[in-house]
């Protein structure tokens, strides 16, 4: 799957310093650019607005230099095909808006760095965009520069597997990268089998060994399987993990230094729910790099 239109919502944070151009080179090469602000003004009290000049009080200048910057923040990013929409309104509800009468098929926002975790704010722009976009989303970390070589993919046993795949071979095959999966079992299901397999075995050490031989090998069977799209399938390097399914994936991706995370929207987990603590909300508050959030074809 190659990504055609790309929305970028840009607040001029440290975080998307560089991303236009990184995603232009190597995530979206060939597809338009749609550059959106979203001014959000504050609201002042009655009896201030006196102290402020006509036009600061409809919005106007702001949107004037809004724009100005916008265009400057395109510019060093060598995207000057890119369009640009700079209006009133709130973040998450503009990029929306510009990402349906674009047909966008990927989004991308910024993560704020240092001490903020804008994941433990309700309301945030990010937790909005992965509970209700429509499109593949990219939350970008660490102001990536150079192409990503070294992918991770989180996979599970759901319809949307497949196309989470195509994605990641995809960018491995143009990116010439390395691509891990790594697909995590839960706890419960660990334990079922690993009980089952007890029955049979004279020490736990020896159930314990058999049980991950055998997940592993049955997960890299069925993994095999859906491998149909990538010029890379017979070079699959995956790993079976049990646990807090967040969690392993983070540190799975520390451990293989991944430059990219790739998981589906309705793969583990399904859905991004109203509370905060899922799969893709754990994995994107808590990753040191960018990570894309592929939408079910269906809704994409």
């Amino acid at each position: 799957m190659t990504f055609t239109s790309v929305v970028i919502g840009v607040d001029f944070s440290p975080a998307l310093s560089g991303a236009g151009a990184w995603i232009r080179r190597f995530i979206a090469p060939n597809a338009s650019i749609t550059l959106v602000h979203a001014h959000d003004p504050t609201p002042l009290p009655p009896f201030l607005r006196v102290l402020v000049r006509p036009d600061a009080l409809d919005g106007s200048s702001d949107l004037r230099s809004a724009e100005d910057q916008l265009v400057a923040w395109r510019d060093e990013n060598g995207i000057e095909d890119a369009k640009i929409v700079v209006e009133a309104a709130r973040p998450h509800e503009l990029i929306e808006r510009v990402a349906r009468q674009t047909h966008a098929d990927l989004v991308v926002i910024g993560a704020h760095g240092g001490r903020e975790r804008p994941w433990q704010r309700i309301g945030s722009t990010a937790e909005r965009l992965l509970r209700t976009a429509e499109s593949s989303l990219i939350v970008v970390h660490g102001r990536p520069r150079e192409a990503p070589r070294k992918l991770l993919v989180a996979v599970d046993d759901v319809g949307i597997t497949p196309r989470v795949l195509g994605v990641a071979g995809e960018l491995a095959d143009r990116l010439d990268a390395s691509l891990n999966a790594v697909h995590v079992l839960s706890n419960a299901a660990y334990s079922h089998i690993l009980s089952i397999e007890a029955a049979h075995s004279r020490t736990s050490a020896e159930s314990r060994e058999k049980v991950a031989a055998d997940i592993a090998e049955e997960a890299l069977r069925w993994l095999t399987a859906l491998w149909k799209n990538t010029m890379r399938h017979d070079k699959l390097d995956a790993q079976i993990r049990h646990g807090v399914a967040g969690d392993e994936i983070l540190i799975a991706a520390e451990q293989i230094h991944a430059e990219l995370i790739i998981l589906g929207r309705y793969g583990i987990g399904r859905v991004v729910p109203a509370v905060l603590g899922s799969v893709v909300g754990s994995v994107v508050h808590g990753a040191a790099c960018p990570v894309l959030v592929v939408a079910d074809s269906s809704v994409a």
